[in-house]
């Protein structure tokens, strides 16, 4: 078969197609999927000199040789050649000239490289260096020792006293001074000092993370937010960046050719956070530190100053290993007055407020020292991810202004007094929501839960910590507002050990309670036992039980539940068997923990797909927040239950029976997606698929039903997709953005995160509540709803 082609006729249109935006933006616009670029075919006599082709080989020639000689230099220009980024063109092209390295750099990179390639170490007890550099005493070791007070055996502490040696009072600083010189402010003994430390924390195989303090830092956050924050980082916190000023490049010195060259001098924060291999490999070098040592001092030639302390780091990394650190240092440090030194704080300086907002910076500035003072600001990036809350500064360079008996640690801030909350306030119950995919998560699996559920219907993504019996015994329970028992499972709770232990009898005053989702009955034994079924088939059934549990109040303090009506799980079947519990939230009568603490409990979820994300909370009784709009609610099933009005998908509004939606919204927090009867289901999908399937390829996962699913990343790939929005009774709306609409199964692909009812319910489930917080008043039987970051709500 022939193909009759007019080349000009198509060379031209292709161009055109080129040089038009509008026909390219017709193109690429969401939803169309069929549009002819080309005019139907006509029949022309073919060429015998299709010239175009010459035309355009030596235009792509042209275009690949300048990328090869003017590399793109941000991320946005890379996917000009490859969706994959930069990697694709920079693996295509051969390799660019480079200068021959010298011996003495062959060896050192051979030994820097092969630290860095070998995999991290596993410790039973991971443990961070905190290392103090100081000239004598340490006036915040009061502040110090509260911050560490409960924590041992997961931090060491090293201190460098370079000029008189410290009382200590505190027994964390008791014997940990190391062997100390002399150090000068801007010279080479100042990063000694700081490689001493370094090295005497490394003899400690189980110290992972390093953190290098002045005498003047105080902490931020409290223990376990610093620890977790550390231990779940891949990169080092050295701060490094590009000052073209006098007091940037300007310091560098041809001296230390060949092996530092000027484009490769970097600035930064003398204060690191580090892991381990990073250590290792500041121990190993010894090549670019005397570079340092010999040519970075005050007072160089022609009236040069340069300090050690500001560029050996930040330049070592940036030539070694420059997409192993963040750019960005946890501790903050204030430059803004310009002066030698960084500011010093009062004590009236110390607020709630200035620890509010230096928390929650999530953008790094430098101000260079060129004479245009060129401010460079980026985002602050937290293992390769955008900003979000969980990037924030973990210490605070304060000065030495501020009374040492003035701060007082407190939850993790720094407050002109101890907290004390009194009796008035015990039953605020504050609790740190644990992700279910979390390292400290006992149900950690890398398995998704589409395919993999591990608790009833979709999969309950929180835990809950506090303990049960006496002593205590700490429990990980799965949050559940659509459970009206709360369960335990017998192998992790051992009921014989419990001196407040006691089966609930037949004839006693509680009786065999029934709740909606399961049935109790009295036993031969005359004992109370319970049944509990979940969608899913799988199943609980033990016995009823009251037991003392034990929960820390916002204050720090103890406050304890006598009696305590709860199941003793003796045989879990189906995905509840690789549970601890389920810690159900509803008040159906005067035994349930809701009921006793208040009729009030509240909640806030973050970024689901964040299992770091710290500030996932639970609040139960009279400091439940209730804020924003609030719609009625109903009981209904054994669920909280609330009216929809409408649903609307960007500017059009979804057609829905009212009827079917008149408290028949189940909110559920151990529902993974929401759940809609068909119809509405239907019309979701089908503008998904309008808007999506001439876009992104579709993916068929058996496990997803009938959710479709696509090829891409969610973010990068759905910018701009249209706002859905649940409109519930008496104008309170829940917006569903494209990390409610969707969820990410893996790194190449993502489902729509709304299913299809399988029976008369619809469910908002734990997707769309992300980043709200949902207060439930059962005396006013009212759910509101505040879209919010969950760790404004901290106090």
């Amino acid at each position: 078969m022939q193909l009759d082609i007019d080349y000009k006729y198509l060379a031209a249109h292709s161009f055109r197609f080129l040089l038009d935006p509008v026909l390219q933006a017709q193109v690429w616009r969401l939803g169309m999927k069929n549009m002819q670029i080309l005019p139907a075919h006509r029949q022309r006599n073919q060429l015998k000199k299709p010239t175009w082709i010459i035309i355009m080989v030596s235009l792509v020639s042209l275009f690949l040789v300048c990328a090869y000689v003017y590399p793109p230099h941000n991320s946005a220009a890379c996917y000009v050649f490859s969706s994959h980024g930069c990697k694709a063109l920079q693996n295509w092209l051969p390799p660019s000239p480079t200068r021959e390295l010298s011996d003495d750099e062959i060896y050192s990179r051979v030994v820097i490289r092969d630290i860095l390639d070998m995999p991290p170490t596993i410790s039973v007890n991971p443990k961070i260096a905190f290392l103090f550099l100081t000239p004598g005493a340490l006036p915040f070791e009061k502040l110090w020792d509260k911050f560490f007070q409960g924590n041992e055996g997961r931090f060491s502490v090293y201190v460098h006293a370079s000029k008189d040696k410290p009382l200590h009072f505190s027994r964390y600083f008791i014997n940990r001074e190391i062997r100390s010189n002399k150090v000068d402010w801007g010279k080479i003994s100042m990063v000694d000092a700081e490689r001493r430390l370094l090295a005497n924390a490394l003899k400690d195989p189980e110290n992972q993370q390093f953190v290098l303090l002045s005498d003047s830092c105080i902490p931020l956050r409290s223990f376990n937010y610093v620890y977790n924050y550390l231990m779940y980082t891949n990169v080092s916190f050295v701060d490094c960046f590009e000052d073209p000023g006098p007091h940037g490049s300007g310091r560098y010195s041809e001296n230390m050719l060949p092996e530092v060259e000027k484009k490769d001098f970097r600035k930064g924060s003398q204060w690191f956070t580090m892991k381990r291999q990073h250590a290792v490999i500041i121990m190993a070098d010894s090549l670019y530190y005397s570079k340092f040592r010999d040519y970075c001092r005050p007072g160089m030639e022609k009236n040069r100053n340069c300090y050690s302390d500001e560029h050996y780091l930040p330049t070592f990394f940036y030539m070694l290993d420059p997409s192993g650190i963040a750019n960005w240092s946890v501790t903050h440090v204030d430059w803004s007055e310009g002066k030698w030194h960084p500011k010093s704080y009062t004590a009236q300086d110390i607020t709630l407020q200035l620890m509010k907002n230096i928390t929650s910076i999530i953008e790094s500035v430098h101000v260079t020292s060129a004479e245009k003072k060129e401010t460079q600001t980026r985002p602050c990036m937290w293992n390769g991810n955008e900003p979000s809350a969980v990037v924030k500064r973990l210490a605070l360079y304060i000065g030495l202004n501020a009374p040492q008996d003035w701060l007082l640690f407190s939850r993790g801030r720094a407050t002109g007094k101890e907290s004390n909350e009194g009796e008035a306030n015990r039953s605020k119950l504050v609790f740190r929501l644990i992700h279910r995919d979390s390292i400290p998560s006992p149900v950690y699996l890398h398995a998704d839960d589409i395919r993999a559920p591990l608790v009833p219907r979709t999969g309950s993504l929180f835990l809950v910590n506090f303990s049960i019996g006496e002593p205590p015994l700490p429990q990980l329970l799965a949050l559940d507002t659509g459970s009206s028992l709360i369960w335990v499972q017998s192998p992790v709770y051992k009921p014989e050990t419990s001196s407040t232990y006691t089966k609930l009898s037949c004839d006693s005053n509680y009786r065999c309670i029934n709740y909606y989702n399961h049935s109790s009955y009295c036993s031969q034994e005359y004992e109370c036992t319970y049944n509990i079924n979940y969608a899913d088939e799988s199943s609980n059934k033990g016995i009823l039980a009251l037991e003392k549990f034990t929960f820390m109040t916002s204050s720090g303090g103890i406050y304890e539940i006598p009696d305590q009506v709860f199941g003793c799980g003796l045989d879990s079947r189906g995905s509840v068997s690789r549970l601890s519990g389920v810690l159900g939230l509803q008040p159906l009568n005067q035994y349930s923990l809701v009921s006793r603490v208040g009729k009030r409990f509240s909640y806030c979820i973050g970024n689901i797909s964040d299992p770091s994300y710290m500030y996932n909370q639970l609040i139960l009784g009279d400091g439940a927040v209730f804020e924003g709009n609030s719609t009625p609610m109903r009981i209904r099933g054994g669920h909280y239950a609330v009216r929809l009005e409408g649903i609307t998908m960007g500017d059009r509004q979804l057609n829905i029976n009212q009827q079917e939606f008149d408290f028949n919204v189940l909110i559920d927090s151990g529902s993974t997606l929401t759940i809609l009867h068909r119809s509405v289901f239907e019309q979701l999908k089908e503008e998904v698929m309008n808007l999506l399937d001439g876009v992104l390829q579709p993916v068929r996962l058996k496990s997803a039903g009938e959710r479709p699913c696509y090829w891409g990343n969610l973010v990068r790939d759905l910018k701009g997709f249209p706002l859905v929005t649940l409109q519930l009774a008496e104008g309170t709306d829940l917006d569903l953005d494209v990390e409610g609409m969707f969820r990410r199964v893996n790194d190449n692909f993502f489902c729509m995160a709304v299913d299809v009812s399988k029976d008369d319910y619809n469910v908002i489930g734990i997707f769309v509540q992300q980043y709200y917080n949902i207060g439930f008043d059962f005396n006013a039987m009212r759910v509101s709803f505040q879209r919010t970051e969950c760790e404004l709500l901290e106090d």
